[in-house]
């Protein structure tokens, strides 16, 4: 495990429900159908190639990554999960202003308790926090 002593750390969790797959590929197909890809604030430019590759191609679905499909709780007005009445906003406001503070926001699922888990990455001085984010889904550090 790698020590960033150059950062705080701090990982959460609640009694959420955890990421409803089924549910984040509906409404991204919706929300892609309502506004087209480019108009979607996509975490990523890879992320955006995936979820379109797969609008095209239905058997691309192989080629969507956890990451990708995690990705999509921070995609404001997106909510993770069923039955749930939210703006959406928490998770894509916090990952904004972690992500202007130079820092990084980690999501996953925790597997036994099937609970929503997030680490926040802030750092003391100049930002490398992905390092430690690429750490912590690697499993090269505890979160």
């Amino acid at each position: 495990m790698h020590d960033y002593p150059e950062y705080i750390t701090a990982t959460f969790t609640d009694n959420g429900n955890p990421l409803d797959l089924n549910m984040i590929l509906r409404e991204i197909a919706k929300k892609m159908e309502d506004v087209g890809p480019d108009n979607i604030a996509w975490t990523s430019k890879d992320t955006m190639c995936h979820f379109t590759n797969y609008s095209k191609n239905p058997y691309f679905f192989n080629r969507i990554t956890g990451e990708d499909l995690a990705s999509c709780a921070f995609l404001a007005r997106l909510s993770g999960g069923h039955d749930t009445i939210s703006s959406g906003m928490g998770l894509y406001g916090t990952q904004f202003v972690l992500e202007n503070m130079g820092g990084e926001i980690c999501y996953a699922t925790s597997c036994n308790e099937q609970r929503p888990l997030f680490t926040y990455i802030i750092p003391k001085g100049e930002a490398k926090s992905y390092l430690i984010k690429e750490d912590i889904i690697d499993g090269r550090r505890a979160a």
